[in-house]
């Protein structure tokens, strides 16, 4: 069962902006019946915060907490 999910590549084309469809697809997502143990979710966004703001989403406590890595293509491996 799944407790952790990133919410990722959520756009709206220009044309359906400002109808509340970012807003309704972060909340239905999170009601998807093979998502429902899912305890905690995060997201990106450079300047939608009050789109996701709606679906219940919040800026992140302590944000300096976090990492990232980004990889090559190809290069999943582990050296030791």
């Amino acid at each position: 069962m799944p407790v952790f999910a990133y919410l990722r590549d959520v756009f709206t084309l220009p044309h359906h902006r400002g109808k509340g469809l970012a807003t309704w697809i972060a909340t239905a997502v999170r009601e998807h019946p093979e998502l429902v143990t899912v305890s905690s979710w995060m997201l990106a966004t450079r300047d939608a915060q009050a789109v996701y703001e709606k679906a219940g989403y919040r800026a992140v406590p302590h944000p300096e907490y976090y990492m990232s890595l980004q990889e090559a293509t190809g290069s999943h491996s582990l050296r030791l």
